[in-house]
């Protein structure tokens, strides 16, 4: 099986197949009093919430849910994509108010939700929701002497580290972007020049970062996506564009993808026609193409419908579940590479779509005689919901693992797509600790 599995890895590298990869089942684009729901087509279903902002919308851990925080309840709900009714309460908490603001939120290796805060209760600064507990904690708050930034109204995992990109929304001029360390104990710059505006996000194949600007950016007219290449330590202009103003939180499209893109909302605005709605954006003609028009509200972070593929899990000392949810690719084989060199240089295929990870010896062991007991269950069969789990125990190894970064990417099989393979997830980081 292992046999067979890297000759599909060789085949796909020696192969001259075409074929696209973006995230193909919609998105969710949280707005005023609504979760609204976009396909690819441009239909538009619109979920009703509360009585004010839907704000930071997330596919769930599990991949079978959708949250959102609805800011006049003061709880992060539960949306179902099938049916796209609420649900009920994912969390809520007494030192929640309808005064949160809960603007942005990830979930990081362990599982669990991080998110930020800006306003007055539980307070400005991060916090932590466990995923065995639903316990809330604070990762780091105004009241700290440590704490960089006076928002945190941006906050997603970033690929490299495993750890949290906090963005400061103060300024609105020379807004600063930070690397977080999930205890709350270090930060580092990354950058400046920003104007955030609810998300922020690293994309995966080149270590750039975007960010939106807030209402058709007080900096200049138009300046709708900025960027901070890799070690620049300053953001630029990337995109100046007429109609899409206040490109909020432009988020990467699948890195797999032979485009790249992103996908943003805009910032919906009386005086300029047709901003209202979610765009996509090529990243290397800087082409804007509208996906869906939503005219119910200002819309804020689009988030890919079941886009969650890889998610581990802490499940002990030095143990965590990988989960694989592949919801539209039942019953079909599948693949996870193992790796410690992280996702650059990665490999692009033949056919133009790219596998987000180095492989190094042990991404080939992992592929080839396999890492038992270490690592098992990384090649199989999805189940009859599109589902499965990798084991990962490293309990035997011991401290020395402590802050080891390792780096997952899975794929779906199918010798009826184009080089084998149907699809190419997202990679995960995960970072080894509590040994």
């Amino acid at each position: 099986m292992r046999t067979t599995i890297l000759a599909v890895v060789l085949l796909a590298l020696l192969s001259s197949l075409a074929t696209g990869q973006n995230h193909n089942t919609g998105w969710f684009v949280p707005g005023y009093k609504h979760l609204h729901h976009a396909t690819m087509s441009g239909t538009v279903t619109s979920i009703a919430f509360g009585t004010s902002y839907c704000y930071a919308g997330i596919m769930n851990w599990d991949n079978k849910t959708a949250l959102a925080f609805d800011y006049s309840t003061a709880s992060i709900m539960k949306v179902d994509p099938n049916s796209l009714t609420v649900l009920g309460t994912f969390f809520t908490d007494p030192s929640l108010t309808s005064s949160s603001s809960v603007y942005d939120m990830d979930f990081d290796s362990n599982g669990d939700l991080f998110f930020g805060c800006s306003y007055t209760s539980p307070g400005r600064g991060v916090y932590k929701i466990g995923h065995n507990t639903l316990a809330l904690t604070t990762v780091i708050s105004a009241s700290s002497s440590t704490m960089p930034f006076y928002y945190s109204e941006n906050l997603s995992i970033d690929i490299d580290s495993g750890e949290l990109l906090i963005a400061d929304d103060n300024s609105s001029t020379n807004d600063m972007v930070y690397l977080l360390n999930r205890d709350g104990s270090t930060h580092t710059s990354l950058g400046n020049y920003f104007n955030f505006r609810y998300g922020t996000y690293k994309h995966i194949l080149t270590g750039d970062i975007y960010s939106g600007t807030c209402c058709g950016s007080s900096l200049s007219t138009g300046r709708s996506i900025l960027w901070l290449q890799g070690g620049s330590g300053t953001a630029t202009t990337f995109l100046n564009h007429p109609v899409l103003r206040g490109g909020y939180a432009p988020c990467p499209d699948r890195a797999s993808a032979a485009a790249q893109q992103l996908v943003t909302p805009s910032w919906r605005t009386t005086s300029t026609t047709g901003s209202d709605g979610i765009w996509k954006v090529n990243l290397a003609s800087k082409t804007a193409t509208k996906l869906a028009t939503i005219s119910t509200g200002n819309t804020l972070k689009a988030v890919p419908v079941w886009g969650r593929n890889l998610q581990s899990v802490n499940t002990g000392t030095g143990t965590w579940d990988l989960r694989l949810s592949f919801p539209t690719l039942k019953n079909q084989g599948f693949v996870v590479a193992v790796g410690m060199s992280g996702v650059r240089p990665y490999i692009t295929l033949p056919d133009k779509r790219n596998i987000p990870l180095t492989f190094d010896t042990l991404a080939m062991l992992s592929l080839t005689t396999g890492l038992a007991p270490f690592i098992t269950g990384n090649i199989g069969t999805l189940d009859g919901n599109g589902e499965a789990v990798v084991k990962i125990d490293v309990s035997s190894i011991g401290k020395v693992l402590n802050g080891f970064v390792i780096h997952f990417c899975g794929a779906v099989l199918d010798p009826a797509a184009p080089l084998g393979l149907a699809v190419i997830a997202d990679p995960k980081a995960l970072v080894i600790e509590g040994m």
